[in-house]
């Protein structure tokens, strides 16, 4: 073992030479000047002086100095003044292989703004250190003892979980096949509708956003409907009640109905008659309608109503008015008779005939006529006045010659 590893070892060390040798040769051929950067790490494993500094994986300068700070480990720079660092960048502690030495890269490249100014230290938040072997080991044997077995458990976590899941897919292995095999053809599917599946989304986009336009909406009704639950089951026992007595009536209703069928059905009849016959009337009845308020109206002012001037007196019984047209021919007719001596001197053999008061009644029709046109005449209404103007005799003859 020791033979194969010391050939090996000074392989290695030629190899480290000449890179750094590289290393150098390519930096002194630059040219130009440079500047000072610092960084400061946690830890530094493997970082010396003369290491390259690198910016996109291109050797850009080399450290200078290693050593322990107040709070860390300072390392030293030397970048090109040809290369722009950014003001913010961060420096990483790369390990391309196990056995041969790190380097610094500091990233991210520059692309504008501000960049960073010679003697600038980098802090420790913007460092970085790759996990150790070590540390990855000590992981590994940590994971390794919580699934190895132990006192209380003879088999192990490992062991256990195998077994668990070998007694709960017991059995379950084709279905479990035809699972995978169904997943695969449904994201082959997706796949091949991509498309259409990324319009899906891009119409619901707009629904969605209405959908939260509107939640204020959704709130309240979610409220009310809330509240009107509330309300119905407080009242369930009242509602079970007048259900009940519904169905009761509902049921008594089919009753009668089965019991008086065919009267109902003769009713039915006749009152689709009926309303034939006032359809085929509609017309007349909306006439009537029209001109009877009006007619009803002129009857009530064709009533006359008289009431007593005091309180002790008895009323008048009302009296309907009307108008007598007369020929023209009537009016000198009366004129000659009520004026004639003739009809006063038979009047005046004839003599009176009692009446049933005990009083005197003329004799006859026209005497009658006239003596009643000399009262009305007498009573000295004024002209127009409706109890008297229309009431004599000569007056109901004048208004029929008009």
């Amino acid at each position: 073992m020791r033979r194969k590893v010391i050939p090996v070892l000074a392989a290695l060390t030629v190899a480290v030479v000449v890179a750094g040798t590289a290393t150098a040769v390519s930096m002194s051929g630059r040219g130009g000047g440079s500047r000072t950067i610092s960084a400061v790490f946690s830890e530094t494993p493997a970082l010396y002086p003369g290491n390259h500094v690198d910016v996109l994986g291109m050797p850009v300068g080399s450290v200078t100095a290693v050593h322990a700070g107040p709070t860390g480990v300072v390392v030293t720079m030397r970048v090109d003044d040809t290369v722009t660092i950014p003001a913010g960048a961060g420096a990483y502690l790369v390990a391309p292989n196990v056995v041969n030495d790190r380097y610094v890269e500091l990233s991210p490249a520059y692309t504008g703004g501000p960049s960073m100014a010679p003697g600038t230290t980098i802090p420790q938040a913007r460092t970085h250190v790759p996990l150790s072997v070590d540390a990855v080991l000590a992981d590994l044997d940590s994971l390794f003892k919580a699934l190895a077995p132990t006192v209380s458990d003879p088999k192990g976590a490992l062991a256990s979980l195998v077994a668990d899941l070998d007694k709960q897919l017991a059995g379950q292995g084709p279905a479990l096949n035809s699972t995978i095999m169904s997943l695969g053809s449904a994201a082959t599917g997706l796949n091949a509708d991509g498309p259409n599946l990324a319009k899906t989304i891009d119409n619901l986009s707009p629904f969605v956003a209405a959908l939260a336009g509107a939640a204020h909406q959704y709130q309240a009704f979610t409220g009310n409907l809330a509240g009107a639950s509330t309300v119905l089951n407080a009242d369930r026992s009242e509602l079970a009640s007048t259900l009940s007595t519904l169905q009761q009536v509902l049921a008594q209703l089919a009753t009668f109905v089965q019991a008086n069928a065919g009267h109902l059905g003769s009713t039915l009849h006749n009152l689709g008659t009926a309303a034939a016959a006032v359809a085929a009337k509609q017309h007349d009845l909306a006439r009537a309608v029209q001109v009877g308020g009006l007619a009803l109206q002129n009857l009530d002012a064709a009533i006359y109503k008289q009431y007593p001037a005091y309180p002790n007196e008895q009323p008048y019984l009302p009296f309907l008015e009307t108008r007598v047209n007369f020929d023209g021919a009537a009016v000198s007719l009366s004129n000659s008779l009520c004026g004639s001596n003739v009809l006063r001197t038979a009047d005046l053999l004839v003599g009176a005939v009692p009446g049933a008061d005990g009083g005197k009644s003329p004799a006859s029709s026209a005497a009658a006529s006239c003596l009643f046109d000399v009262a009305a005449a007498n009573i000295g209404a004024p002209p127009g006045d409706p109890t008297t103007a229309n009431a004599t005799y000569a007056g109901l003859l004048a208004a029929a010659a008009r």
